[in-house]
């Protein structure tokens, strides 16, 4: 086991903040939420590194559960509580399965080992869910939120600047984990194109962070008021620029997902931004052609491609594993597939989708609800709580989206966040967030805009 040069920085850290200053502990998870090639310990026995955002997300778990914050929560909505026992039930669900096939000998370390990634996933959304239920802590986890997406974007154009130069990259800051996979941010195209992947461990992994970031700010822009236009639309112009880059067909599947968004919201926004879209791509084929050819290898050129096959194969055996084990599943792990439908069948059976299905579906039915209540409060214009919702629920169903095609991303965070989110708005507006909304003046009957409780 070894510590790498930026875990003698952030361990210490994570021991102080949970000590004297656990406010810190949520934020600085987030922050380093799309950090998936950054660790704070190697363990090159087994292959590990252990990321950031999980080293904060533990140290936040045990303040909450040392404190008593994770057993006596107040103040939940009735939709926050059903919540987080449907979210136990699917965990429960996953665990028959891993436990069947411990006693059928069919499990393996490497079982254990994504079975508690899921089970981690899983107490992250359950935790968070209830610490961003503060008002202050939301305020500051939604901060280093964007400060997060504006580092991994700095560092992505760093990434390019090196490589454009010919200098060396220093990958030893950020791209040191010893896991599988984390050597794979080197990467580039015929013409000297760079794959853009950040602190990620590859291009999809950047583009799914940045992508779901990406849902939330457009949504911040389009449903929040003047304040958090402000704060969030250089965020999201600075990481659709840089998710463009990274030529990564997942981070072109969000990119659509969002412009679809916008087309909900601002029909004439998303027009003009499809038409500079375009006329940006043919500047691009004049002056860069290597780039464009870079992309449409990773869209239209993805069904020729190797990687595109091996994809399918993983869904095949999926199926066919799924077959065998149709109830519970052959036990978390037992099987991958790029699509997360299938991998719930494959490892979870009948079983384990069910529980999942429920709790995506009742995450979205308690939202419709609370949207409605909040509608109802503040008819006149959209406020912080409208958008925060609307933008966690956007983010969430992108992710599922993007996963269908992709597979389940359970090992890293970015999901877990912004379900946690989804379920802790559902509680945060009715507790203490102020809603503004049109209050009538007694004195001369007309209605002006107050902050109430």
């Amino acid at each position: 086991m070894t510590i790498t040069l930026i875990g003698f920085a952030l361990a210490p850290l994570g021991v102080f903040a949970f000590l004297f200053r656990p406010h810190w502990l949520a934020p600085l998870a987030v922050f380093f939420i799309p950090f998936s090639a950054t660790a704070i310990v190697n363990v090159s026995s087994v292959s590990f590194g252990l990321s950031p955002a999980i080293f904060f997300g533990i140290c936040l778990i045990a303040r909450m559960a040392a404190t008593g914050d994770l057993w006596r929560a107040r103040g939940l909505s009735d939709g926050h509580r059903a919540l987080l026992v449907l979210l136990t039930v699917f965990w429960f669900a996953t665990a028959v399965s891993t436990a069947a096939s411990a006693v059928e000998q069919r499990s393996s370390l490497s079982n254990l080992t994504q079975f508690g990634y899921l089970t981690f996933g899983i107490g992250f959304t359950a935790a968070f869910s209830l610490a961003l239920t503060d008002p202050d802590a939301l305020r500051r986890t939604l901060t280093a939120l964007r400060a997060s997406v504006v580092f991994v974007c700095l560092w992505g154009v760093v990434q390019v600047a090196t490589n454009a130069v010919g200098a060396p990259y220093p990958a030893f800051l950020f791209n040191n984990s010893g896991g599988d996979f984390a050597d794979m941010f080197d990467q580039s195209f015929a013409g000297g194109v760079t794959r853009i992947s950040s602190v990620a461990v590859e291009p999809s992994f950047l583009a799914f962070s940045l992508g779901l970031a990406l849902a939330f700010g457009a949504t911040a822009c389009l449903r929040g008021d003047r304040a958090l236009r402000a704060a969030w639309a250089p965020v999201v112009l600075f990481s659709a620029a840089v998710v463009f880059g990274s030529t990564s067909s997942t981070g072109y599947m969000a990119m659509a997902g969002v412009l679809a968004l916008v087309c909900i919201y601002r029909p004439p926004v998303a027009v003009a931004l499809g038409v500079a879209g375009l006329a940006g791509l043919l500047i691009l084929s004049l002056v860069e052609p290597a780039f464009v050819d870079a992309v449409r290898v990773v869209t239209l050129g993805k069904f020729e491609t190797f990687s595109f096959n091996d994809r399918l194969q993983t869904i095949i055996r999926g199926v066919d594993t799924f077959r065998d084990h149709p109830f519970a599943g052959a036990g978390w792990g037992a099987s991958f597939a790029f699509s997360l439908p299938v991998l719930l069948l494959a490892n979870a059976g009948v079983l384990g989708v069910g529980a999942f299905s429920i709790a995506v579906l009742a995450t979205l039915v308690y939202e419709q609800r609370r949207r409605r209540a909040l509608l109802a409060v503040s008819p006149v214009e959209p406020h912080g709580g409208q958008a925060v919702l609307a933008g966690a629920r956007n983010a969430f169903l992108l992710a599922l989206l993007i996963m269908t095609a992709s597979g389940f991303r359970y090992q890293v965070l970015d999901f877990w966040f912004y379900w946690a989110l989804a379920i802790a708005s559902l509680s945060t507006d009715a507790r203490t967030a102020p809603v503004r909304a049109a209050v009538k003046n007694p004195s001369n009957g007309k209605r002006t805009l107050r902050f109430i409780n």
